[in-house]
């Protein structure tokens, strides 16, 4: 059996930020037998961004399998939700061009933290409720599109895990990329 390619396109919960590179989700995903992943994750990226160097970080690696999340750092930037699925729809047209398995990762939820660099008190309610809402759009939009999705903001949205699986309030621990570890795992088996 051949290698399968899976490329990740994303930002720092992609990327791994925080965290030692052996216990993100991505090194991990490369250690399953006949898959080859390759990580485009970029700190800082934004869906912008993303589409930007699509066709370089994806399209010209041929991947068999295509991963995209993205849409915490455009929502921390106070960018406008359609502009975020507008670019998101765009990378999935582009990538249903050589693979019909694309999976849109729905972004984690954030946790209200006083050790956040990233999200203060004083927005914090605004990017909850967006990430909210970019849940149910992008939702609607794999629905429309016939493409798997995971629902990463409702798995890390539960109280009891927030003091667990959270550095910062945004970026996942050790114990939290396990938890993105096993939901894509479970989506590509």
């Amino acid at each position: 059996m051949s290698k399968k390619t899976l490329v990740l396109l994303g930002d720092s919960l992609t990327y791994g930020y925080g965290i030692h590179k052996k216990e993100s989700w991505a090194y991990k995903l490369n250690c399953i037998e006949n898959l080859n992943v390759i990580n485009r994750g970029v700190n800082g990226s934004t869906t912008t961004d993303m589409l930007n160097r699509f066709t370089k970080d994806v399209i010209n690696l041929n991947p068999d399998i295509i991963f995209i999340m993205g849409g915490t750092n455009d929502v921390l930037s106070n960018r406008d939700l359609s502009l975020i699925l507008n670019n998101i729809k765009l990378m999935i047209k582009e990538g249903l061009t050589i693979t019909k398995n694309i999976i849109i990762g729905i972004p984690p939820t954030v946790y209200k933290t006083n050790n956040s660099y990233f999200i203060s008190f004083e927005t914090y309610d605004y990017v909850f409720e967006n990430l909210k809402k970019l849940r149910l759009d992008l939702i609607n939009l794999c629905k429309e599109l016939d493409i798997k999705y995971i629902d990463f903001f409702t798995e890390t949205n539960l109280p009891e895990y927030y003091d667990y699986i959270f550095i910062d309030g945004v970026h996942l621990n050790a114990l939290g990329n396990d938890l993105i570890y096993q939901k894509i795992l479970s989506a590509l088996i």
